[in-house]
């Protein structure tokens, strides 16, 4: 039983950690041209 929760629990960081660098990714992709958009918004 032991070793079934300790995979269960592996399994369960794996994804939050891939869960996480994929948002981290996408921020850092995104979040650039958002804030390039507010800077047009403002001058505007």
């Amino acid at each position: 039983m032991n070793d079934q929760l300790q995979e269960a629990l592996a399994s369960i960081i794996d994804k939050t950690i891939s869960g996480i660098e994929a948002g981290a990714a996408f921020l850092q992709a995104e979040l650039p041209d958002v804030i390039h958009q507010k800077g047009d918004i403002k001058n505007v």
